[in-house]
């Protein structure tokens, strides 16, 4: 996939991205059958891209041959007929850089690349970051900003003076208020929804897709509610939406993935719905929650 932002903006169509999980079993280690499964379910319903690595996949818990046996399942699978995104995730700009150059020489359609966490880096720190990024390689990269989990927010700023890079070519937006700038816009900058639960209200005022978490379990619904977005058949996407309100809920109930990872456990997408220390499977009191949720949404389906 040797040009994502033309394949992006082909018919200037709604993309539907998963942010795969990593299916894993009790002892912690990988579940490599339950990742083929996964991947097989996404491809067979005709997702737009699979980002490996993400916060959804664990990628903070991951170890580097982990990391990179993920990506080789993933491409396999992919051949070149779908973007193949991959997270990097470090607080420090030679982490990255270290993690790139075990998988440089792959067929990665682009880097998710976090704003650094923990270090709480001021603007001028986040641009030099992803600069030293841009410059070490030719990959696209689409900066990730998610304040809840780094600490730190990147402005608007920042953003433009970053998008002059010719490599960097988006931006996953986690943040509460949800930014697209229409001078990026035209530069050909993609705009990607990194919240399930405003990804609709952020594709209205033109973005570009969502990097979905609940695409793990529905990717056929959330595929629709972009082609309905679309067409602009916005009493259908209410309609979908409601259907599927109830899940939106569910995955915010504990940290991600956790509530993901039963969820598709319990539509049998998964066996089971272990998740790596210090996350800890769904407490008793939301399980309870989520199982009511789920029935009641299979009777709706």
């Amino acid at each position: 996939m040797k040009n994502v932002i033309d394949f992006f903006k082909k018919k200037n169509r709604t993309k539907n991205i998963v942010a795969l999980i990593t299916p894993m079993k009790k002892n912690g280690c990988l579940d490599y059958f339950g990742i083929d499964n996964v991947i097989k379910y996404q491809i067979s319903n005709k997702i737009d891209g699979i980002l490996v690595a993400g916060t959804t996949g664990e990628a903070s818990t991951l170890k580097e041959e982990e990391y990179v046996k993920l990506l080789e399942i993933v491409l396999e699978h992919s051949c070149g007929k779908i973007p193949v995104f991959f997270g990097i995730h470090s607080n420090s700009t030679t982490g990255c850089i270290e993690i790139i150059k075990k998988v440089k020489n792959y067929p990665i359609s682009a880097f998710l690349t976090v704003v650094p966490y923990y270090n709480l880096p001021n603007q001028e720190g986040i641009y030099k970051h992803f600069m030293k990024i841009s410059e070490f390689s030719n990959i696209p990269q689409i900066i990730y900003n998610v304040p809840k989990r780094t600490g730190s927010k990147i402005l608007t700023r920042t953003i433009y003076k970053l998008s002059k890079f010719g490599n960097i070519i988006g931006i996953k937006e986690c943040s509460k208020k949800y930014r697209i700038y229409k001078n990026l816009k035209r530069k050909k900058f993609l705009f990607f929804s990194g919240n399930d639960s405003t990804f609709i209200d952020f594709i209205k005022n033109g973005g570009n897709g969502v990097i979905s978490t609940l695409s793990n379990a529905i990717p056929d619904k959330i595929s629709k509610i972009c082609s309905l977005l679309d067409n602009k058949e916005y009493k259908k996407v209410n309609l979908l939406k409601k259907e599927i309100n109830s899940l939106f809920f569910a995955i915010s109930l504990e940290t991600n993935p956790i509530v993901i990872k039963y969820i598709c456990k319990s539509l049998r997408i998964i066996k089971n719905s272990f998740v790596r220390l210090p996350l800890t499977e769904l407490n008793k009191k939301n399980k309870k929650i989520v199982k009511n949720i789920i029935k009641k949404y299979k009777k709706i389906t």
